[in-house]
């Protein structure tokens, strides 16, 4: 019997199959479950009941007339399913027939197996006993007299109407939109979200106990079950209309899981995801705004001509407003005139002009940004200028100076919102001080370079030709006179002084230095450095100096790209809030600290993956003769660290 109890055991998924196969055929589905779990319960219960009656007995278990069924340990199953299945209002002869189908599934699979005739008879036997001796205890348990009847029929009115208020209860609590349609895709309930949202707001339950209108179908519901097509469920994300407004949900749509074919239909379940797509938007517009920022204020410090930069500052700008025109208007500081410096348009944009430069006039009149949503109604339109676009135009300041006029254009309809006329805002700004460190470098280059040279060359070049000019007449002079000693002894001095002079002339070009450096120093570059990019970017800023020698070309150009590059990691990577640049010197040692309060990181891994300028650092470093390094720690800033030794610096005089 060892084989018996291995072929039920490992057969248990197609016993189930087998029941519901008879059950559809013979339409007792109409009576039963919905849920295949409850008829694989079913088999578990009978398979268990046949296994242990083997193991207590491999012999087919009998039946005398004198036996008591209700305590016999197979009967017992019988008469524990009678009671129950008598309470849920089945007649015996029912129940006693769908067993008979039970008992049939049992003999099949047996005879599937091909077993020799003895042992297949021994096996159907043995299942045939236990099925009589099963049924036996149904008939049993069935028996009740007619107030057992009555009042087991009140307590089962009592469980099913317990259970329906519970589950009435649930769907009319859940939070999330719940629809319920039937086989016809017409919708049979909905909790009281989704009819908040889609139908009536009336009090939860009303479409279950209220009068049995047909609910209105959701105008969005139609196409989306369509998406459902021959799946049994499918999810997908999608903004739609209620009755508050656009809303974006998760939208799932999944057949009812019903077996017995009684409820057919679909359940629409839907999650609200507003919140965390608007949580979104705004992220990937601060993502936008500081990316934008950032590679403005980058492009601007690129070592460029000015429309270059304007150029390339307009086109990253237009990518991300997602403009059609772009333009950039100077203001001229002698003339106070605006002049076109840049214009970049989109493609497939007609080349069609729309009179940007009276537009920016009004911007530098009023000095205030100008957004104008209907071009054909805004009084502050100029004559001239073509009604088919939105404007938005930002003055450039920097320095409590206007400059010039950042301005945008897009179609018709495609207002600007508040949030992109505060970023242009900030790029305009940005842009200003650009042109304004282009006009004073310039300026200030050009004219101290002018008078440096002057005096270069008043106080010695000038001089030695003129001494030069003073000697040849002289010598001259002598000749005619025939003194020859005297003329040569002259010549030989007007070579000194040419040797002279030609020394003064490569001194003056070995001391031009880059104008920004050698004009405003290693200290006034730093804080020139800070002000522009750090501040202007929020990052708290500290500028420590104390040095009390001048320092080399050499030592403060390097020093300078050190700290420069230690600065951009701090603001690239590191997403710091405060920095502190720190330039220290005594008898021996000079030391460059470059601090911030970021992310940090790994520094073997760091130098291993290659980036962030850490080699360039470090041989800028090692080129100077000092030691370089890093302190950082994720989580806890990072901190740059060159140090110097001065004693041959000052030995060799390039200090001085």
């Amino acid at each position: 019997m060892n084989t018996l109890v291995d072929l039920i055991l490992a057969n248990e998924r197609w016993l189930m199959v087998r029941i519901l196969h008879y059950a559809k055929q013979q339409g007792y589905v109409k009576y039963t479950s919905t849920l295949v779990e409850a008829w694989r319960i079913s088999i578990v219960r009978l398979s268990e009941t046949i296994v242990t009656a083997i193991q207590r007995d491999p012999h087919p278990p009998e039946m005398a007339p004198d036996d008591d069924f209700s305590s016999h340990p197979v009967a017992a199953v019988g008469v524990e399913d009678g009671l129950r299945h008598r309470g849920r209002g089945l007649t015996l002869g029912m129940y006693l027939s769908l067993l008979k189908y039970y008992r049939q599934c049992y003999v099949d699979l047996i005879q599937q197996q091909g077993y020799p005739i003895e042992e297949e008879r021994s096996y159907r036997l043995f299942v045939a006993r236990c099925f009589d001796l099963v049924e036996l205890g149904v008939a049993t348990g069935w028996y009740a007299s007619e107030s057992e009847r009555l009042a087991e029929l009140q307590r089962t009115n009592r469980y099913l109407a317990n259970e329906k208020n519970k589950y009435l209860t649930i769907f009319e609590s859940l939070h999330d939109p719940v629809i319920l349609l039937d086989s016809e895709e017409q919708i049979n309930n909905m909790n009281h979200a989704a009819a908040a949202l889609f139908g009536r707001a009336g009090n939860p339950g009303n479409l279950y106990y209220g009068p049995q209108t047909q609910p209105s179908m959701p105008a969005w519901l139609p196409d989306s079950l369509d998406r459902l097509a021959g799946d049994n469920s499918v999810e997908f994300e999608a903004t739609l209309e209620t009755l508050v407004g656009l809303r974006d949900y998760q939208v799932k749509l999944e057949r009812m899981r019903d077996v017995s074919e009684k409820f057919m239909g679909v359940v629409a379940l839907l999650t609200d995801l507003t919140e965390r797509k608007q949580a979104e938007r705004r992220l990937i517009q601060a993502h936008r705004e500081l990316s934008t920022l950032y590679d403005v204020t980058a492009i601007a410090n690129l070592p460029m001509p000015l429309d270059a930069v304007l150029e390339q500052v307009l086109g990253r700008v237009l990518e991300t407003i997602q403009g059609q025109r772009g333009e950039i208007h100077l203001l001229d500081p002698e003339s106070g005139e605006l002049q076109s410096a840049a214009v970049i348009r989109s493609a497939g944009y007609e080349v069609i002009s729309v009179n940007g430069k009276a537009l920016a006039a009004w911007v530098v009149a009023h000095n205030m940004p100008l957004v104008i949503a209907n071009m054909a109604e805004d009084d502050r339109v100029p004559p001239g200028v073509r009604p088919d676009h939105t404007f938005v135009g930002v003055p450039m300041r920097a320095g409590g100076r206007l400059h010039g006029v950042l301005t945008i254009f897009r179609p018709a309809g495609e207002c600007f919102e508040q949030a992109e006329t505060s970023l242009l805002s900030s790029v305009a700004d940005g842009v200003g001080l650009a042109v304004e460190n282009n006009r004073c470098s310039r300026r200030s280059v050009v004219m101290a370079e002018r008078e440096r040279l002057a005096r270069e060359l008043h106080d010695s070049v000038t001089q030695s030709l003129y001494s030069l000019s003073l000697f040849g007449e002289w010598t001259a002079s002598l000749l005619q006179n025939g003194d020859s000693q005297l003329a040569g002894e002259k010549v030989t001095r007007m070579g000194e002084i040419a040797r002279q002079a030609l020394k003064e002339m490569r001194l003056m070009v070995y001391e031009l230095r880059s104008p920004e450096l050698a004009a405003a120093g290693l200290y006034r570059v730093l804080e020139n450095r800070l002000a522009a990019v750090e501040e202007r970017s929020g990052v708290e800023t500290s500028l420590h100096f104390a040095v009390t020698w001048p320092l080399s070309t050499q030592i403060e150009a390097e020093l300078l790209a050190i700290a420069q590059e230690g600065l951009n990691n701090a603001l690239k990577h590191a997403r710091a809030h405060a920095v502190t640049v720190s330039i220290e010197g005594d008898a021996e040692t000079l030391r460059l600290t470059v601090c911030d309060d970021g992310v940090g990181f790994v520094y073997a891994d760091a130098l291993s993956a290659g980036g962030m300028g850490l080699h360039s650092m470090c041989t800028r470093a090692e080129r100077l003769g000092g030691s370089f390094w890093i302190d950082s720690t994720p989580g806890a800033g990072s901190s740059v660290h060159v140090h110097l030794a001065l004693s041959t610096e000052k030995a060799n005089g390039y200090g001085h």
